[in-house]
């Protein structure tokens, strides 16, 4: 309160000093007249603005953006009076007391963009700080900070196809694999380890076009929920991927193909951007259609057709998907562990379904799973659509 009544006071009495210097002036009109209603002038102008916002209750950051407007106000008010002095010195003289306000102006913009940087800074600090109270009070956020992990890249998986790159290894279970742009930093893949510590990342070519290296993490970074990931400042990568030396495989994708010719015999893995199809015209004639994957057997002399889908060879113990997909073929042993599960659905019609081998030419629907719970051995083949395993 005395602080208001100490502004009232000053304007007051500044306003009384201008009224009476003027009317001097008018008799007698000095250089010092000018300078003294000049600065008591400049006094209301200060001590007016500030009961202003007082009782409007403008903020630290207003107060500064008023500041600035008031020194340009007191510039203009210096420049009416040189231009009404008739004497050049005494102009001249005036011009001198530029020099305050416009330091002042150049201070005040200084201190505002300084004050509005660190409220910005509060501000985004108390965002995070209540996003995070927030979604973690609603358990909602998981943020795991990722340290003492081994990572190795297979380069039985690591391949170039004619519309991706495969990215495998092994790594401790469970855990994110987190790839970027060697040259600028920019995200490339992120992908979860699954049960057995296996990982396999499908990048499209397109995505690749002006990535070289890669930068491979799986240590040094944390993964929020949204799938967002903090690298620590001095993270360093735990492998580098030339991409130009990843060996380049011939393409079997949309077409028909003669197995023992075109495509040698042996276990597959069929990978689709969506849904996919494969049939055989010999044998029994079988047609089996799938989302996102599926294991096959092709044995000598079938003859299939293949429709949105790329054909690659099944390698031992590596991982082709993640155990936490919710559509397409897992093999066990290699996509999740053996052990004890429970399903899951993810949508209203959801199946899940077991085989004791890959699909081949003779017709196998499998054995559908509608235990809450049941065991899953090495060896198996589990089919999703629209459901996931939980491990118990």
């Amino acid at each position: 309160m005395w602080y208001r009544l100490l502004l009232l006071g000053i304007l007051v009495f500044s306003l009384g000093v201008s009224y009476f210097v003027n009317q001097v002036r008018q008799k007698a009109p000095t250089i010092l007249n000018h300078v003294i209603k000049i600065i008591f002038d400049t006094l209301s102008i200060i001590s007016g603005t500030l009961i202003a916002c007082q009782y409007l209750k403008v903020g630290q950051q207003q107060l500064g953006l008023v500041m600035i407007l008031v020194s340009l106000l007191i510039i203009l008010q210096i420049i009416v009076e040189i231009l009404r002095e008739p004497i050049k010195v005494n102009k001249f003289l005036l011009g001198i007391l530029l020099i305050f306000p416009l330091f002042s102006s150049v201070y005040a913009t200084s201190q505002f963009q300084a004050v509005t940087s660190s409220q910005e800074k509060r501000t985004q600090k108390r965002a995070k700080r209540e996003n995070y109270v927030k979604t973690t009070a609603n358990q909602n956020l998981r943020v795991r900070q990722q340290i003492n992990n081994q990572l190795a890249l297979l380069t039985e998986v690591t391949k170039k196809y004619a519309n991706f790159v495969l990215v495998g290894g092994t790594t401790t279970p469970g855990i994110y694999v987190y790839a970027e742009n060697a040259t600028d930093d920019s995200q490339v893949f992120l992908v979860k380890a699954n049960n057995m510590g296996k990982f396999t990342a499908i990048i499209p070519q397109a995505k690749l076009k002006n990535v070289a290296n890669l930068k491979i993490y799986v240590n040094g970074i944390s993964i929020l929920n949204d799938d967002t990931v903090n690298k620590e400042q001095h993270a360093v990568a735990d492998e580098n991927l030339n991409l130009q030396k990843v060996a380049q495989e011939k393409t079997i994708s949309d077409g028909f193909y003669h197995v023992g010719s075109d495509v040698k015999a042996g276990e597959y893995f069929l990978l689709s951007d969506g849904s996919g199809q494969i049939s055989w015209s010999n044998g029994e004639q079988n047609s089996r259609s799938f989302d996102q994957s599926l294991y096959v057997k092709l044995a000598k002399d079938d003859l299939i057709t293949i429709y949105n889908a790329t054909l690659i060879p099944a390698v031992h113990n590596a991982s082709f998907s993640s155990n936490e997909i919710s559509n397409g073929m897992l093999k066990v042993g290699n996509d999740l562990a053996a052990g004890r599960y429970e399903l899951k659905a993810t949508a209203d019609y959801a199946v899940a379904k077991i085989y004791k081998q890959p699909i081949t030419s003779r017709l196998n629907e499998g054995q559908v799973l509608d235990s809450s719970s049941f065991e899953l051995k090495r060896g198996q083949y589990v089919y999703l659509l629209n459901t996931k395993l939980l491990r118990k």
